[in-house]
């Protein structure tokens, strides 16, 4: 194949789907996947806890990554993995100080089912989304998701934080975004920008202890300029916990 051809037909039509082949064309057998959702697939079957002896995260798996962990566990944070599809009641049973809704695969239109669960856990403890938790928050709160032409991918993506106007270096893997303009009608405000297109890469709340970043702050191995926002969800995990003793 020219691979230049190639380079070509997606500038011009955005991502598509691709096989790697021995057989001719002519005797390619092109199957489709029937669905999109294959965080059922990745995400953990029971609740998994790891021991700490600071605060208690719990971790929302809907594909999360190693190094989300052991940047929790940094602080001596308590975590426990939950799967994807855990009640409000049954984290309201783990007693968290606060909520990490993770990175994972797939089309984040695929867990509407999980939408209602989403939003009543992030408004009741303080939450961090990540890459796929970004998406489903805004779902959850009104915001859509859309595919893009074409995907976030590598390690060097600028996004811009825009109360400050520094840029940061980010690890990205991703093919869908919430629509930056679509956050105006939700409870959320933009607070990072990427520098190349002009994406969301992440909101706030304006009232309650919910942020959520597009980008991987815990990719390794990556730059690590967003590595403080760990420190930032506990900071703010922290001091909800002061305000209700």
């Amino acid at each position: 194949m020219d691979t230049r051809i190639l380079v070509k037909e997606i500038r011009e039509s955005g991502e598509m789907k691709g096989k790697i082949v021995q057989q001719l064309p002519d005797a390619i057998h092109w199957q489709e996947h029937k669905h999109d959702n294959y965080v059922p697939i990745v995400s953990v079957k029971s609740a998994i806890t790891y021991d700490g002896k600071g605060p208690h995260i719990v971790l929302i798996d809907y594909g999360y990554k190693r190094s989300l962990l052991r940047y929790l566990q940094s602080f001596d944070c308590k975590v426990t993995v939950v799967p994807y599809d855990i009640s409000p009641e049954e984290v309201k049973e783990l007693n968290p100080d606060g909520v990490l809704f993770s990175n994972g695969p797939g089309n984040p239109e695929a867990l509407q089912a999980q939408l209602p669960y989403i939003k009543q856990i992030s408004s009741t403890y303080p939450s961090f989304g990540i890459c796929l938790g970004h998406q489903l928050l805004a779902l959850a709160y009104g915001a859509p998701t859309n595919k893009l032409t074409f995907g976030h991918r590598g390690v060097n993506h600028p996004v811009k934080h825009l109360s400050t106007g520094k840029v940061y270096m980010t690890s990205q893997n991703h093919g869908y975004e919430v629509k930056l303009e679509s956050i105006n009608h939700t409870p959320f405000q933009p607070i990072y920008i990427n520098v190349n297109d002009g994406s969301l890469e992440g909101m706030k709340h304006h009232t309650l202890p919910i942020f959520s970043v597009q980008f991987h702050p815990e990719a390794h191995a990556e730059p690590l300029d967003t590595s403080h926002m760990f420190a930032q969800f506990i900071q703010e995990v922290g001091e909800c916990a002061y305000a209700t003793t």
